[in-house]
């Protein structure tokens, strides 16, 4: 039996490229147009993993998925990750010429990745936010007009019958955006011993002197290396901060499992987010 695959956006956007690196063409993959519409269908049962957007090169965390995994810890299960290399293309109707784009859709952090040659090439265009990429190229290709244009992937223009007016109008040449595979928590994965060897863990330290170094001094402890370490406020508190943490160990390994009694007896409250493989920065460019 199929899984059912759910991303953010429509055929051609990167999230559809990242699922099919993921799980293959033979998986179905169901479109949904929000993040927010994705992470209640997940949790409803509607879908049986989501694959997001969590962290870009360029511009860090992405919003809405970021807020959601630290908001909501407890409703998911993180088992796997990929990467691809993001490659922007300014898209419009066939015939169309730079100078007449005035209008220019896509989603925010596609905006934010090639802002600086958008204002190069388009100065006086309007960027305009849309909820995805691909459906930003679908939205140009029905409005039927040379004055508006889409950032968005080369299959998304293709799909919709667009040109590439400029290719690769990312700011940066290395531009990769590392994806998630979420699951509900009811589903989170029974040991696997040593097939995995990362983890996502939040962290919330007490109010208390020196409580992070005492925290951090652990991993060292344990021999373990911290990849990611990103602080967040806690919700209804006076600025009190928990910490988004990503480390190479399996939460079944022996250390790893030392790490966590001996984080939650110095009075950490410790939240498991996932415990998947490791994945190489995969470079494909679509």
């Amino acid at each position: 039996m199929k899984e059912r695959i759910g991303i953010q956006g429509s055929k051609g956007a990167f999230h559809e490229i990242a699922a099919i690196q993921l799980f293959g063409k033979k998986q179905q993959i169901i479109y949904i147009d929000t993040f927010e519409k994705l992470f209640s269908d997940l949790n409803r049962g509607l879908i049986d993993k989501a694959v997001v957007a969590m962290t870009n090169i360029q511009v860090g965390f992405i919003d809405e998925p970021h807020k959601e995994l630290i908001a909501n810890s407890s409703k998911y299960w993180i088992s796997g990750e990929t990467y691809v290399a993001v490659a922007h293309q300014l898209l419009a109707l066939p015939g169309t010429k730079l100078s007449q784009i005035k209008h220019i859709h896509s989603m925010a952090p596609a905006l934010q990745q090639c802002s600086h040659t958008l204002r190069h090439l388009l100065p006086n265009a309007e960027l305009i936010e849309e909820a995805d990429t691909a459906l930003s190229a679908e939205l140009v290709s029905k409005l039927n007009s040379h004055h508006h244009a889409a950032v968005a992937s080369k299959r998304a223009g293709e799909i919709n019958g667009l040109q590439v007016i400029s290719a690769n109008v990312q700011d940066r040449k290395k531009n990769i955006t590392r994806f998630l595979v979420l699951e509900a928590r009811s589903n989170q994965l029974k040991d696997r011993g040593s097939k995995t060897d990362k983890t996502t863990m939040l962290l919330e330290t007490p109010n208390k002197k020196g409580a992070l170094f005492k925290a951090l001094l652990i991993f060292w402890m344990n021999s373990i290396n911290i990849t990611t370490l990103h602080s967040s406020f806690v919700e209804d508190s006076d600025f009190n901060e928990k910490f988004y943490i990503e480390y190479d160990a399996g939460i079944w390994r022996k250390k790893s499992k030392l790490l966590i009694k001996f984080l939650t007896l110095l009075g950490n409250k410790v939240t498991i987010s996932g415990s998947y493989t490791n994945e190489n920065i995969n470079l494909h460019t679509k």
